[in-house]
């Protein structure tokens, strides 16, 4: 069995007095309440544009740079153009014709305007020494005596210095077969044999000429 605690239930008149001061208090908060009113007469609001262009750049200028031993660029200097010169042509305005300047005078000569020119040269005939005709019996030597019974045949080559008075001076071997045909050849040339001497410009002078002579035996 529940028992009510009756002290501690609220009362009707407290209630009623509860109520009235909620609804004083909520009364006085909204007649404290400032009432904002618009003003009449107040003028639209306009918006501008403010902006500015901003000013163009400054271009900028080159500062100096420092010399830090650095070889400096050569100064390029424009071409100028054609320089007259004076010439010594003097030129006839009325008749149109080129007055030419005097000539430098000629050398000295044997006569008046003549010059000495050097003489033109011409190339040396030559003649080859020949055997003299008259001597032409006399070229071949005799035959070596051992040689012929032996029935050795064979040929010799010599190189003759011939003098310009037709002699033979001087005898060198080219080629031989034996010591025999070459001493007989020798000696046959020194003593007897004959040329007409070569020429050079139609005079005499020594010369080089080569001969060979054959041993055979005959049938």
């Amino acid at each position: 069995m529940a028992y009510v605690d009756i002290k501690n239930r609220a009362s009707p008149a407290s209630l009623v007095t509860a109520l009235g001061v909620n609804a004083l208090m909520i009364a006085g908060i909204i007649f404290a309440a400032p009432h904002v009113t618009r003003a009449p007469g107040d003028p639209p609001i306009s918006v501008f544009d403010i902006f500015k262009p901003l000013p163009e750049p400054t271009p900028a200028i080159d500062q100096p740079k420092p010399d830090n031993g650095a070889v400096s660029k050569p100064i390029v200097v424009p071409p100028t153009g054609p320089t007259e010169v004076a010439s010594e042509n003097k030129l006839n305005v009325e008749s149109g014709d080129f007055v030419l300047p005097p000539l430098p005078p000629l050398p000295a000569g044997n006569g008046a305007g003549i010059v000495d020119e050097p003489p033109i040269r011409t190339e040396s005939v030559f003649k080859v020494a020949t055997v003299n005709p008259r001597f032409r019996a006399a070229l071949q030597p005799e035959y070596p005596p051992g040689l012929i019974r032996q029935e050795v045949e064979g040929a010799v080559t010599v190189r003759v210095l011939v003098g310009s008075d037709g002699r033979v001076k001087a005898v060198e071997p080219v080629r031989f077969d034996d010591e025999g045909f070459l001493k007989v050849t020798r000696e046959q040339a020194l003593r007897k044999w004959r040329f007409l001497p070569a020429t050079r410009d139609g005079t005499p002078v020594e010369s080089w000429r080569e001969m060979t002579v054959r041993f055979e035996i005959p049938g």
